[in-house]
């Protein structure tokens, strides 16, 4: 059993970097941060803040889920990673997301998420663009 991915590890570094070409003390910036997000929106462009939370959320992303699916316990095949799918959508950080099973066959896989709770996040924040591959029908 693997143990729980801490994104934090990923994401925080990405930021620091990041930061660091636009404030002087990124990591008392980040810290602050935690206890307002006024002071973020006053003290950074809000495209380089959004790009900026965009990569690190993204590239946090993307390695938790490649650490979820094990690839280097399991075969890289289409049932071990429908298989993974699911279970990793019951479970972990989205196991709040809602989701519905269209179809699952060996050649073809489809889940709806009805809801999504980084959509969610980013609509709170006022940035429905953070999530630009959720939309509501």
């Amino acid at each position: 059993m693997t143990p729980e991915f801490d994104m934090k590890q990923v994401t925080t570094p990405l930021l620091l970097h990041m930061l660091g070409k636009e404030l002087r003390f990124p990591r008392v910036f980040l810290l602050l941060c935690r206890f307002t997000l006024g002071r973020f929106k006053k003290t950074i462009d809000q495209r380089k803040a959004f790009e900026i939370v965009r990569v690190a959320l993204l590239t946090g992303g993307t390695a938790a889920q490649n650490l979820q699916f094990d690839t280097v316990h399991k075969e890289r095949n289409f049932r071990n990673f429908t298989d993974m799918e699911i279970k990793n959508n019951r479970t972990g950080l989205v196991r709040w997301n809602k989701m519905e099973l269209v179809e699952r066959t060996d050649r073809r896989f489809e889940l709806k998420i009805t809801r999504c709770m980084f959509h969610k996040l980013a609509v709170s924040w006022g940035l429905p663009e953070l999530t630009p591959i959720c939309r509501k029908k």
